[in-house]
C-alpha cells in the first residue's frame, strides 16, 4: 500500500505543511495534519501543492512533486533534475530534455533533494 501525502506552503506564514489535501467550497486548497493533540488545517498557496511520489532519495528523504534533485551517474558531473507528473507517471527532467521515468533504485543510490522550484528556482539554471 502506498502512502498518500501532500505538501503546500501555508498562505499566511509561507512555511511548508505536510498532510492530507482538502478543498473549501470555493476550491481553495488546505492541508490537514496532526499536531500535538489534534488536527490542524491550513490554507496553502495553490501553486505550491505537490504530492509525495512514493520515492525516497539516497538520504531516505521523501521526494515530492516539484523537488529538485542533484544526481550523479557513473561519477559524472552533478545534474539537477526536476520531479514532475508527466504522461500518467512520476518523471524527472534535466534541462529541457524529454522527461524520463523515475526508478527507485536510481533515486536511493544516485539522487539527493537539494531544494524545490518554489524555494530554490535558481538551482534549475545550473548546467544550462
Amino acid at each position: 500500500m502506498r502512502e498518500i501525502l501532500f505538501r503546500g506552503k501555508d498562505a499566511d506564514s509561507g512555511l511548508w505543511c505536510y498532510g492530507d489535501l482538502t478543498f473549501s467550497r470555493d476550491r481553495k486548497p488546505y492541508i490537514r495534519f496532526w499536531a500535538h493533540n489534534g488536527y490542524l488545517v491550513r490554507e496553502v498557496m495553490p501553486e505550491t501543492v505537490g504530492q509525495f511520489t512514493g520515492f525516497v532519495d539516497k538520504n531516505k528523504k521523501r521526494i515530492f512533486e516539484d523537488d529538485i534533485l542533484a544526481s550523479t551517474y557513473e561519477e559524472e558531473n552533478v545534474v539537477h533534475e526536476l520531479v514532475l507528473w508527466y504522461n500518467n507517471g512520476w518523471h524527472i527532467r534535466w534541462k529541457q530534455a524529454e522527461p524520463d521515468v523515475i526508478w527507485q533504485q536510481d533515486m536511493d543510490r544516485y539522487s539527493e533533494i537539494v531544494g524545490n522550484i518554489w524555494d530554490n528556482p535558481e538551482l534549475l539554471e545550473v548546467g544550462r
